[in-house]
């Protein structure tokens, strides 16, 4: 069964920033947390692998590959009604950002929502 929504961070070699964004994330946005580490060389696997127990999320390994063509991986692999892609320098600092954002998708002519 797919989830309702989901937080997506895709790292590569950012772990100091990355973690801070999975850490904000899971406190601050409750959501089940997909983390995504593309042949990161600093360290990042260990670290967010160890971080599990505490801020729980998925761990996967994928290839580097070109913005785009990421993303569209990501697309055709996620199991969600909505996807939050929480950029690896971003910090979610209030618990109502998210429910925000997904208020702003309940008008059905509406396919996204952001801030910068």
């Amino acid at each position: 069964m797919a989830a309702a929504a989901i937080a997506v961070i895709i790292n590569c070699s950012t772990r100091e920033s990355s973690a801070l964004a999975l850490a904000s994330t899971v406190v601050h946005g409750k959501l089940p947390v997909r983390l995504i580490d593309c042949e990161s060389t600093d360290g990042s696997v260990d670290l967010f692998a160890s971080m599990q127990a505490r801020f729980p999320h998925t761990l996967e390994r994928w290839p580097l590959r070109a913005h785009g063509a990421a993303l569209d991986a990501l697309f055709a692999s996620v199991e969600a009604d909505f996807v939050l892609l929480v950029d690896s320098d971003a910090e979610i600092v209030s618990p109502s950002l998210v429910p925000a954002m997904r208020g702003a998708l309940a008008d059905e002519r509406v396919y996204g929502s952001g801030f910068l």
